[in-house]
């Protein structure tokens, strides 16, 4: 008579459920929520490059241009302002995308008003004004008012 092996898999469940009749529980999640979007929060063109040169090719990639936060969180940028609570709304609303979403402030406002700076300069940007979102390597991209839309941002991101 030879011996008969089985794998046998063990399950971690909350400890209210150990030693209990409801066990196996019935509220206990079959399937865990998982977010799979990296968000990215950056500084300055260098700041944004590297973040860049971190992200997969594998997964699409935004970028969402405001002006700087002071201190309390809020741009010079009044448009910024008014896109924020929005953007942030649709990313939570769609976490469950498999992207990545980098939000680059562009400097101050001296900054950003200079015709020279960077982020209008470079080719595969060529960003003329804050707030705008682009799909990295495509031309793709929403700005302004657009912004300010939930429903132009979910629809941007989820094509």
């Amino acid at each position: 008579m030879g011996i008969h092996m089985r794998s046998v898999k063990y399950y971690s469940f909350p400890d209210r459920y150990r030693d209990s009749a409801q066990f196996p529980c019935p509220d206990y999640p079959t399937k865990l929520k998982r977010s799979v979007m990296i968000r990215k929060i950056v500084g300055g063109l260098e700041g944004l490059l590297t973040a860049l040169s971190t992200v997969s090719d594998q997964k699409k990639t935004f970028i969402y241009f405001i002006g700087d936060r002071n201190a309390s969180g809020e741009s010079w940028c009044p448009d910024c302002r008014d896109s924020d609570p929005v953007v942030s709304q649709a990313l939570k609303d769609l976490e469950h995308l498999d992207v990545s979403f980098v939000t680059c402030e562009v400097g101050d406002k001296p900054y950003w008003k200079d015709p020279n700076n960077g982020f209008r300069n470079t080719e595969k940007l060529r960003i003329s004004s804050v707030p705008t979102i682009i799909q990295w390597n495509t031309d793709r991209r929403i700005s302004d008012a657009d912004c300010c839309s939930i429903e132009k941002v979910k629809e941007f991101l989820s094509e």
